[in-house]
């Protein structure tokens, strides 16, 4: 299997290459293609991967290698973009999310893959904290009455924070099903520097209610979900890239603790870092897909409303409603 693997950044090389060797070492052989326009990054790479053959843009790539499949992993600025030329040529494509900047760029994707396989990088939909909750959640009766989502920084006074919350929103989507209305309040905090607190509370089509809570600044980078129905309620620590604690599922029925569950339960505890933040299982599913069939991995469509929700955060009022725009 020849692999065009573009973007060489940090990500890159901390969780997708790594993934790419494991699977690589312990399923099937890739070739590998690199695509980085950055001499110093390529260099980088090289040297804790390997030499493979490089090329500095997608066009050139695509010219000269016949390409079984891409893994693109460029900044969100240019990921509809640059994945668009793949899915054009017929090439099986994942993409880091978001898969585009506005849902508009995402429906562009959505129209250029066709029947074309592809997925896209919500990698806590691997997650095997949130697996695990969802599992346990699925084995009770009932269904969701509430979904909720801690999501925390430390530092992060980053002039756009929706690339990165867009994780907290798709994985409440993928606990409690798509959405059907919000409430937002984003307020602006000045000080050393600028930076816009997140409230988010609402319903999911189900019914069922939502709380998102997103603080880019403050003293622990945590991530916390919590799913409650009639019987039980699930609370997940998630074990993520510069979060501040490890991995554990907790269930509660009739106020006490029933279940815990460390990261050894959830086969965490030595595994690398690329498996226990769900990379691993993330790639593989997509490799699998492209070289025996079946489901890719979460689609350009899956990922459509949550594409639509930061959209909207990013450019909504300080106050402001959100209605979902489509039937799904």
């Amino acid at each position: 299997m020849k692999l065009g693997l573009v973007g060489l950044g940090h990500f890159n090389v901390a969780q997708h290459a790594p993934s790419l060797v494991k699977y690589a070492s312990e399923v099937e052989a890739i070739e590998l293609v690199l695509c980085e326009p950055s001499s110093e990054r390529l260099s980088a790479w090289r040297q804790r991967f390997g030499e493979y053959p490089a090329y500095e843009s997608a066009d050139a790539m695509l010219d000269a290698e016949e390409l079984d499949a891409a893994y693109v992993t460029v900044p969100p600025a240019v990921a509809c973009e640059v994945t668009e030329k793949f899915l054009h040529a017929g090439v099986p494509s994942f993409t880091e999310k978001p898969p585009g900047m506005t849902a508009e760029e995402t429906q562009r994707l959505i129209d250029a893959a066709g029947d074309v396989q592809h997925a896209v990088g919500f990698n806590r939909r691997f997650s095997p904290v949130l697996r695990r909750m969802k599992e346990i959640a699925a084995s009770e009766d009932g269904e969701a009455l509430f979904v909720g989502c801690d999501f925390t920084r430390v530092g992060r006074y980053d002039p756009d924070f929706t690339t990165t919350l867009i994780h907290g929103i798709d994985a409440v989507r993928a606990i409690g099903g798509d959405l059907a209305e919000l409430s937002v309040r984003k307020p602006m905090h000045d000080g050393e520097k600028p930076f816009r607190n997140y409230h988010i509370g609402g319903t999911f089509a189900s019914g069922a209610l939502l709380s998102l809570t997103a603080l880019p600044v403050s003293g622990r980078a945590v991530e916390r979900y919590t799913l409650v129905n009639e019987h039980l309620t699930v609370a997940a620590h998630l074990a993520m890239p510069g979060m501040d604690e490890p991995g554990e599922v907790f269930v509660y029925r009739d106020r006490e603790l029933a279940e815990r569950h460390v990261e050894c339960d959830l086969g965490m505890d030595e595994a690398p870092d690329c498996v226990r933040f769900g990379f691993f299982d993330q790639a593989r599913q997509f490799l699998d897909a492209v070289q025996h069939g079946g489901v890719a991995g979460t689609s350009f469509r899956e990922s459509l409303q949550s594409v639509e929700v930061a959209e909207f955060l990013r450019h909504c009022p300080e106050s402001a409603r959100w209605t979902a725009s489509r039937p799904r």
